[in-house]
């Protein structure tokens, strides 16, 4: 492995700030952020941290993202929790590039290249890998919680099995994926083999790259349902009876959303903290804001793909605030009858309320027709009852549904 660069999402327990700092260790940079509860709290949000800045390396434009989960003879993952995972990846995808959830609070970021940290995912796959564990790399340990791991697996090593996954399925390497390298509960994980900073003991989850081949992104998913109290959400829209996994999907919307605008540790992050877009939200006041349903124990603040999960805020630049999603509303209107053969104007407005400016709306009109503009006109050629819709765009090329209301077209 080449030079490793790694922003963790976990986080040292002696760490003065609430936020990931960029420390510097044998080999890579690392950023690091106290446990959930561990160390001291962030004040509040809106008065003690700043926006992020750039440093000059790039952002994601896109994201594939696969799944690998590592689990060798004698070692296994929950019932469910394999396919909960991956319907979470799914999920994501299915709902790109639309500004419904916190995937798209990071679009606003932008890099030298002109890339946007585009929330622009798709799915790739997922990898059941059986090889067998390497001597540990780290000592044997016992976490905040549960039983000692019987193997301990160093940065080094993860990296490695990402690698040798890619190179046996040729899969693609790059700023355009991402692999989630998940372990099972009874493997713990280290950044180096000292075993100073380790898993539910310093941190939860991590996202880091490997230069083999070209940069190889990936996150290290430890088993953060081993310890709720610490790593997880405390709230359960999908149940417990599958890992449960949304102790799972938290950490790693936070890893996915820090790779997307800091892929290489060199793009955007707070100079005063060291923190990523993730760590501005991470052991605040609110860390992930108000549920949109559902009850104590079972709240969920995110709709994605008609799914529901429990995820933590990113950091929006231009609120100075942390978001649940991006800050885009849209609304179309148009006349509720017309005549065969006649056109109709339908007009189309939106507002950005995350500094972007409205810039297209792609219209659907019911009968096969489409069109683009904020302001269109149609001409419907048979009678009957029709439903136009919209989708407003922005300069962040997301884009939010707008309806205006059916039409009914008579012949005369």
């Amino acid at each position: 492995l080449s030079i490793l660069a790694l922003a963790i999402a976990g986080l040292l327990l002696a760490a003065a700030p609430a936020g990931a700092v960029v420390a510097q260790v044998p080999g890579p940079d690392i950023g690091y952020q106290p446990l959930n509860g561990q160390g001291p709290s962030a004040p509040s949000q809106s008065d003690a941290i700043t926006n992020l800045e750039y440093h000059g390396g790039p952002v994601m434009p896109s994201m594939k993202q696969y799944a690998i989960f590592w689990a060798p003879s004698g070692y296994s993952f929950p019932a469910g929790y394999k396919t909960a995972a991956t319907q979470f990846l799914k999920d994501v995808a299915a709902d790109s590039p639309h500004p419904t959830n916190v995937y798209s609070v990071g679009s606003q970021f932008t890099d030298s290249a002109g890339d946007r940290a585009a929330y622009k995912a798709t799915y790739g796959g997922s990898f059941d890998d059986a090889g067998a564990y390497p001597t540990s790399g780290c000592p044997l340990y016992t976490g905040l919680v549960g039983a000692a791991f019987t193997k301990c697996l160093t940065n080094a090593q993860l990296g490695a099995k990402v690698d040798s996954v890619v190179s046996a399925h040729g899969l693609p390497r790059g700023l355009t994926t991402e692999y989630f390298l998940f372990l099972p509960d009874s493997v713990g994980s280290c950044f180096l083999s000292d075993g100073a900073s380790c898993f539910d003991k310093q941190f939860c989850a991590y996202h880091s790259f490997t230069g083999t081949g070209g940069e190889t992104l990936y996150a290290n998913e430890s088993f953060t349902p081993r310890d709720p109290t610490h790593c997880g959400t405390g709230e359960y829209p999908n149940g417990t009876g599958n890992g449960p996994i949304d102790d799972q999907v938290s950490s790693l919307s936070h890893e996915a959303n820090e790779s997307i605008t800091d892929p290489l540790l060199n793009a955007w992050w707070n100079n005063t903290g060291g923190t990523e877009n993730g760590d501005q939200c991470r052991n605040t006041t609110n860390d992930y804001g108000f549920p949109l349903g559902g009850t104590a124990g079972t709240f969920y603040n995110q709709v994605i793909n008609t799914h529901h999960y429990f995820l933590q805020q990113e950091w929006s630049n231009f609120s100075s605030a942390c978001e649940q999603r991006y800050a885009l509303t849209g609304s179309a209107s148009g006349p509720s009858k017309g005549k065969k053969g006649k056109p109709v104007t339908f007009t189309a407005t939106g507002v950005d309320g995350d500094g972007g400016h409205i810039t297209n709306a792609k219209w659907k009109f019911g009968d096969g027709k489409t069109a683009k503009g904020l302001s269109v006109t149609h001409t419907y050629k048979h009678a009957g009852t029709f439903k136009p819709t919209a989708s407003v765009m922005n300069s962040t090329k997301l884009g939010v549904a707008a309806n205006p209301g059916k039409i009914k077209i008579k012949s005369n």
